[in-house]
């Protein structure tokens, strides 16, 4: 069991992912990552519809919610999120890809099958059926 510098808390996970359903912190293979609020929750949604791609209307959907019926953030903000998001993952063994005209997609870079990583289902009971 180790314990996170930047949460404080406590794991048993060493190898896999697993996203905690309360804070949504992110732990690789035992480690936590240093992430935003909109940085996790941009991570949860990506990982909640593995293998497929996260559709860029779901990211923003799923990031905010109605927020974004109010007033609308626009692509711009979520490219920025990735990018963020993308620069944190660089010390693990996962990475993000683009999915051109699609959206992006949560794989291992040496390309391992997304059953031997995937440990633990985080996202909202009912949830997949607004994808």
């Amino acid at each position: 069991m180790g314990t996170c510098p930047y949460c404080g808390g406590e794991s048993e996970v060493t190898r896999g992912i697993f996203i905690d359903p309360d804070t949504l912190d992110v732990l690789i293979d035992g480690k936590c990552l240093k992430l935003t609020k909109r940085e996790r929750q941009l991570f949860s949604g990506i990982y909640s519809v593995v293998p497929r791609p996260a559709r860029t209307p779901f990211l923003m959907d799923y990031i905010y919610g109605l927020e974004s019926e109010m007033e609308e953030p626009g692509d711009t903000i979520l490219k920025v999120f990735m990018s963020r998001l993308r620069k944190a993952l660089k010390t693990t063994r996962f990475e993000i890809e683009t999915v051109w005209g699609v959206g992006y997609r949560l794989r291992e870079r040496d390309g391992k099958e997304y059953h031997e990583w995937k440990t633990r289902e985080t996202i909202r009971p009912g949830f997949h059926d607004s994808i």
